[in-house]
Order: C-alpha cells, then sequence, then structure tokens
C-alpha cells in the first residue's frame, strides 16, 4: 500500500510573504496550496483504521536545499504558501519525532535519521515519502507525495501437521502454546534502505527468545497463551499478522551468544509431552514489504530452544510482496 499525499494548489497574484522557519522574504507570486492524504482502502478488513490509520501528519518544505516551511494537522489536510521557486517536500505520517519543530532541520539529516521501532503500535504506523524536486510556478496546480510504512508485515497461513514418515510421533497431536518474531531490529533509517549488516550492539527486541519488552511491541510481535491443537494429518489457517522493523541482515547466525542475525517467526510447541521450538527465517526484509508463510508442514519434533534449528523439521513456503495489499514475487523453501 502506498498512501498519497495530495497537494491542492491554488494561485495567489501579488502577494509577498516571509517564511516562518527562515525568515526568507519572497517578493514575487504566492501560491496557497491544501496538503491533504489519501491513505489507500483497507488492506485488512480485521484492521480497517489500524494499518491505514492517519493520526497525525508533518509536512516539512525546502526550497533550494534551505528549509522554508512546515506544517502538520491531526486531520487529513493543511494549508501552505510558497512563492515561485524550487522545492522538496517531505511528509511524516505517525511519526511522534517533531520534525516541524527543528529551526536547523536539513534534508541531509532527514536522510541520515532513524525511526524508532516503539513510535509504531496496532492502530499508528509511521509513514514517510517525500519529492525531491518539483516547480511551483504560474503552472503548477498539484503533486501527490507517495507515503510508505517503515515496517514489514509478517503473515502466517496455513500450518499442517504430517507424522506419516515419522514413525516415533505418528498419531500424535501437536499443541502451539505462543508465536512470535525472535531478533527485531529497533531502528529503520528514514532512507527505507536498511543495513544488510546490523550492529549486535543497536537496538533489539526478542533477541533470540521471547523478551518482556512492553505491551506495545508485544502487541505487534507476539500472540501468547494459545492453546492450538492439531492433530497429526490435519491442517488449520492460524491467520495471524505480526509487524517489525526490516531487518537487512544478508548473513546470518546460528551461534548461542548474541549477534546480529535474521528475523525469525517461532512457533512454540508440545510435542508427546515434550517442549519443543520451530522456527522460520526471514529474507533480508524491506520497508512496506509484507512476507506471506504461505504454509507450514511440521513432520518432526521441534529444537531445544528458539534458536535451534538442527533437525530438519518443518517445510515452507514464503512468499514476499513489495506493498502490503499485493501478492507477487519470489517463493523461498526452507
Amino acid at each position: 500500500m502506498k498512501a498519497s499525499v495530495l497537494l491542492s494548489v491554488m494561485l495567489i497574484a501579488g502577494i509577498s510573504c516571509v517564511s516562518e522557519q527562515t525568515g526568507i522574504h519572497t517578493d514575487g507570486k504566492t501560491v496557497r496550496f491544501c496538503v491533504s492524504v489519501d491513505s489507500g482502502p483497507a488492506t485488512r478488513a480485521s484492521s480497517a483504521g489500524s494499518e491505514n490509520a492517519l493520526n497525525r501528519i508533518q509536512f516539512v518544505l525546502f526550497r533550494d536545499g534551505t528549509l522554508y516551511s512546515s506544517a502538520s494537522s491531526d486531520g487529513n489536510s493543511t494549508d501552505m504558501e510558497a512563492d515561485f521557486g524550487t522545492y522538496s517536500l517531505y511528509a511524516f505520517v505517525n511519526d511522534p519525532t517533531e520534525w516541524i519543530s527543528m529551526p536547523d532541520l536539513t534534508e541531509e539529516k532527514i536522510m541520515s535519521s532513524a525511526s524508532s521501532f516503539s513510535d509504531n503500535s496496532l492502530s499508528s504506523y509511521v509513514m514517510f515519502g517525500y519529492v525531491p524536486s518539483f516547480e511551483i510556478d504560474e503552472r503548477f496546480t498539484s503533486i501527490t507525495v507517495n507515503v510508505d510504512r517503515l515496517a514489514s508485515r509478517i503473515m502466517v497461513g496455513n500450518l499442517k501437521v504430517d507424522f506419516s514418515s515419522n514413525s516415533h510421533y505418528k498419531g500424535c497431536s501437536l499443541k502451539i502454546r505462543n508465536m512470535y518474531l525472535t531478533n527485531v531490529l529497533g531502528k529503520c533509517p528514514y532512507s527505507m534502505i536498511p543495513s544488510g549488516s546490523p550492529l549486535s550492539s543497536d537496538r533489539w527486541y526478542n533477541r533470540m527468545g521471547l523478551e518482556d519488552s512492553g505491551h506495545t511491541i508485544m502487541s505487534m510481535t507476539a500472540d501468547k497463551g494459545l492453546d492450538i491443537v492439531i492433530q497429526d494429518g490435519s491442517s488449520t489457517d492460524l491467520d495471524k499478522v505480526y509487524y517489525a522493523y526490516p531487518n537487512g541482515c544478508v548473513s546470518d547466525s546460528d551461534s548461542g551468544q548474541w549477534e546480529s542475525r535474521r528475523t525469525r517467526l517461532v512457533i512454540e510447541a508440545t510435542l508427546d509431552g515434550k517442549e519443543c521450538w520451530y522456527h522460520i527465517t526471514l529474507p533480508p526484509m524491506k520497508s512496506n514489504a509484507s512476507y506471506s508463510i504461505e504454509s507450514c508442514t511440521i513432520m518432526n519434533i521441534g529444537g531445544n530452544s528458539p534458536e535451534d534449528n538442527t533437525i530438519p523439521s518443518c517445510e515452507v513456503i514464503i512468499t514476499e510482496s513489495l506493498s502490503w495489499d499485493q501478492t507477487f514475487s519470489v517463493e523461498e523453501e526452507s
């Protein structure tokens, strides 16, 4: 999903104005424009008004690389004015950082900054977008800024239990107790290009297992206290959705000591009276992308911890989509 920021512009001839942010005097013709946001259709019926919620919008306007003006709105629109010239426009949605209160703000500072995963919630996802260069003149009428969510979405679909080739567990049922994401990176650059080698010392959540990270983070990354029983030879549609900031790790780690590694979906279960863990490793993740675990077939007992994957225990198909409301791209088996 790409939300659209639409600027409807009305030309005002012969008005002189002063930028409140910079004090730049503009003696030419000025335009007054209404800035409004279209978040597009709801992507999930169960979360309409959440995944696409527009709780607060901030706009920052630069003229020839210099901060010109800014505005914000608690609704979906606001007004701005600008003299004829060359501009760039940045839009921040649901972002608690007070961008409009930074008198020394530069475009370089924006693009070198990072958003915190804790700034998101199930009803408010941070979105960002910009137009790098455009001209305001007598022909200028409108402009659209596409804003993307910084977060990735992870969906879990069908889970099947098949012990037909495993004499020890044939006929046993699997009980799922908890499901959660591990190794969740705590920040995302506004460039939306995650590092391929994030530092182990960066902010991470659920490092190598479920951690107490507060209600907001837990609500996006975990389901605790599940009581889902799946009989051998049957399946169930889990229909679970989780959210994380993109983890671009190219390499992975199975070290018993904490270090940077890929984000995983962990299924914590009981099989034949034994606790076990199944993990599904996600590919290097992107902002605003959706990763759908289309199917998972469990064929053996899981590992001894959320990171243990020494025994092949399940077959998985993961589909990557480059937006939250499309399904296409690559499939991976693991």
